[in-house]
């Protein structure tokens, strides 16, 4: 599966060919969650109005939210609270959203996350490829959807994945 999410000729098929099956955008949230706490207990989800199903690769719904997970967990300090967000998107469908409370992102960077290899100044020191958020952004946009990443007035990050009901 990842191997499909990083080869371009896979990728572009991805959308006609991935096994969509309807899965609980709830229990998935609480899934993924509850792995993640393994690594940082301070993992807080929400869930808010999202419909009993959702239409897509669990497979790679999955894949990512534990990339976007494992990223907040690496670059904030232990003692910081994440929090993963599931809601009804203002514009229609769904968000699921990882939050931490950690340090902001240059402006230069947050407009390159999700390139290809690409790693911020936070990155070094830190093991890694560059390719979560490549593969992140590659699932979502497979599903019709999107990754966006911004910064937080107060402290910290957000990411972002937005998907049409009807994925």
């Amino acid at each position: 599966m990842i191997d499909d999410y990083l080869s371009p000729e896979r990728l572009a098929s991805i959308g006609r060919k991935r096994q969509a099956n309807e899965i609980s955008p709830a229990a998935l949230l609480e899934t993924v969650g509850e792995a993640a706490r393994i690594r940082r207990n301070a993992i807080k989800v929400e869930v808010v109005g999202l419909p009993p199903w959702l239409r897509c690769d669990p497979q790679g719904m999955r894949l990512c939210l534990d990339i976007l997970l494992d990223n907040a967990i690496k670059y904030t300090a232990p003692d910081t609270a994440i929090e993963l967000v599931g809601k009804k998107a203002s514009e229609g469908g769904v968000e699921f959203s990882v939050i931490d409370h950690g340090s902001a992102l240059p402006d230069e960077e947050i407009a390159r996350l999700g390139e290809r290899g690409f790693r911020g100044r936070a990155a070094e020191g830190i093991a890694g490829s560059g390719l979560g958020l490549y593969m992140a952004r590659a699932v979502a946009e497979a599903h019709g959807g999107s990754l966006t990443a911004e910064n937080l007035s107060e402290s910290g990050k957000k990411f972002r994945i937005w998907l049409p009901i009807a994925v």
